[in-house]
């Protein structure tokens, strides 16, 4: 087997370029929380009132030695569920025990390894996974969370990921300046649903017992072939408090969806079909 350490990517672009934030190094592979560009006057207020939990307070991202919020990628007697995504996945603004991808790899007693990247996009996963199976490791679950389809990427000479500053004239701010937004939304349609096919091409040349998770019910549009989790987003109660809805940065999903998310996915990935609430109802013996 190839040493994935000296032959997988490391992930620099995570603590590199911090958004216009200081890194915050607390120890080696671990550096204090950073927030969003530019916040808007609502998530400041917000992000200031969860900031201020205890558990939030103090937070810091740990990496492993290659650079990626994960358990090291060292094969053990453990299963190994492998999840590939953006900051969703990530967990932007939460600490790992919140994440649901922690939440699953725990549920199955599984190693935790996780790809996922604050701003990813869909070419960044394939060339990933790719660079994953070249290293010669294989997992016994991917998970794979797809990107937003307006994300775009510029690849360098490397054949890996270059984070750009420029974000072409139709981009309304610079939040995010690594990503590239396409002014053409059947073009971008069009590339994502091609990269995702590359994808599914990739985990079925190595066998993968796989997911894919989708953010946007619009996607069925293109790519049927995913668990929805936009769905599972609606279904959180409408008086979840803010500080329990949200993450710390007041903008990426907290506590409470990701635990929703978490068990849904774990219902998914266990066969368990969701509840019907006619059916329910119908099975009421006073019905």
């Amino acid at each position: 087997m190839v040493d994935l350490y000296n032959s997988f990517p490391n992930c620099t672009q995570i603590v590199s370029n911090w958004n216009g934030f200081e890194s915050g190094k607390v120890a080696d592979n671990e550096f204090k929380y950073y927030g969003l560009d530019n916040p808007t006057k609502w998530t400041k207020l917000i992000s200031k009132k969860i900031s201020e939990l205890p558990v939030y307070k103090d937070m810091t991202y740990k990496f492993n030695e290659l650079g990626y919020r994960s358990d090291p990628f060292i094969k053990s007697d453990k299963k190994n569920f492998l999840f590939i995504g953006c900051s969703f996945s990530f967990g932007q603004g939460l600490p790992l025990d919140y994440l649901y991808t922690k939440k699953v790899a725990d549920h199955f007693d599984a190693e935790h390894w996780n790809l996922s990247i604050p701003g990813n996009n869909i070419e960044s996963i394939l060339l990933l996974l790719k660079s994953f199976y070249n290293s010669g490791y294989k997992a016994d679950k991917v998970i794979l969370q797809l990107p937003y389809w307006e994300r775009q990427v510029y690849v360098g000479e490397d054949e890996f990921i270059h984070w750009t500053p420029q974000n072409i004239a139709s981009a309304k701010n610079n939040m995010h300046n690594h990503w590239l937004l396409s002014t053409n939304e059947n073009m971008y349609k069009w590339n994502w649903w091609l990269v995702a096919n590359a994808i599914k091409g990739v985990l079925l040349e190595n066998n993968a017992d796989y997911v894919n998770i989708i953010i946007k019910s619009k996607y069925k549009e293109v790519f049927n072939d995913g668990f929805d989790m936009d769905q599972v987003w609606r279904q959180v109660p409408k008086d979840t408090p803010k500080i329990d809805l949200w993450a710390r940065d007041g903008v990426h999903p907290g506590k409470v969806p990701h635990d929703m998310f978490a068990k849904a996915l774990i219902d998914h990935l266990e066969g368990k079909k969701p509840a019907d609430p006619v059916l329910d109802i119908l099975k009421n013996p006073q019905f």
